[in-house]
């Protein structure tokens, strides 16, 4: 096969390909690309109110300086609902993945908390209770005990 003929051959290929993958040619109407987000996650936390009864969220059941825990408080994200336990905690599982947002109420107030569902993963909301910082220094320090600190920066 000479080039002239490849090159036509190659062009040919191109061109049925390019208008099967447009749907014909212009025949049928345009084809849009939807995503369905699939699965379930959950989320978990604590719910905290302070003196003022603002609602806020902690990563473990320590209340912050002039907080209680929100026991009872109810909590949802979309249908799946809960209260609260005594020490402020909750668990929401069989969440849709995808964007969402938990909203807690008590006493008046209102949290809301925008969330991203991810498939087979239960979000912990709310401050770690250590800075990325301070988590680099402890393995640092651990590193140095073992005497290999090459590439740590």
């Amino acid at each position: 096969m000479n080039r002239r003929n490849f090159l036509a051959l190659t062009l040919g290929v191109a061109t049925t390909a390019l208008i099967a993958g447009c749907g014909g040619g212009g025949k049928e109407a345009a084809r849009t690309a939807t995503f369905t987000p699939r699965g379930s996650g959950g989320v978990r936390g604590f719910v905290f109110r302070a003196a003022d009864g603002a609602l806020s969220l902690g990563y473990t059941a320590s209340a912050p300086a002039g907080s209680v825990p929100a026991t009872g408080a109810p909590g949802a994200v979309g249908a799946i609902s809960g209260v609260c336990g005594a020490d402020g905690g909750f668990a929401l599982d069989g969440i849709a993945t995808g964007q969402a947002t938990l909203k807690v109420s008590g006493n008046g107030k209102t949290l809301d908390a925008p969330l991203t569902i991810v498939d087979g993963v239960s979000v912990q909301v709310g401050d770690p209770p250590f800075t990325r910082n301070q988590a680099i220094e402890a393995v640092k320090a651990l590193l140095s005990a073992e005497g290999n600190l090459e590439g740590v920066e």
